[in-house]
């Protein structure tokens, strides 16, 4: 890339159009061949860096679902009252978006722990709050995400 970028700056005069041509398209394939690199790394460093997160979470989150379904096909065989079938069917579905979360959250962003570990309350600053907050509020915005694509049938859990 360099040595296109300094030919094409330094030589652009005497060099023939179809060589200019040849070399500019060159280096667009080559920045766009770049940014493709670069993006691959950064998928590589965040799956190694949150493999072991995930991994965990995954089975928690797995833990859980098996144990909600469990729990509502139980109402549902011993025909319980439909307000509590419907409280398991609302756990199950949060089960299942738990579950998508973990499973389907993109490998190239900074993964955000669905279950994080809770400090307590009196040893927060204001900026801590903030950065815990915003931190909430992109978790909620991802499981939003995830529940539309369950309804839509796009991804099964």
């Amino acid at each position: 890339i360099r040595d296109i970028e300094r030919l094409l700056s330094k030589r652009r005069d005497k060099l023939p159009a179809n060589v200019i041509v040849e070399n500019e398209r060159a280096l667009a394939a080559l920045k766009i061949e770049k940014k493709n690199a670069t993006k691959i790394q950064q998928v590589k460093k965040n799956a190694k860096k949150y493999h072991m997160v995930r991994f965990f979470e995954k089975k928690k989150a797995l833990r859980k679902y098996k144990q909600a379904k469990k729990e509502y096909d139980q109402l549902i065989s011993s025909n319980s009252e439909k307000k509590e079938i419907k409280k398991a069917k609302k756990k199950l579905s949060h089960c299942e978006i738990d579950l998508a979360y973990v499973v389907y959250f993109p490998k190239s962003c900074k993964y955000i722990a669905l279950y994080p570990t809770n400090s307590s309350e009196s040893e927060k600053d204001e900026t801590l709050r903030k950065g815990l907050l915003k931190t909430e509020a992109e978790r909620n915005q991802y499981k939003k995400q995830y529940e539309q694509m369950i309804k839509d049938g796009s991804i099964l859990v």
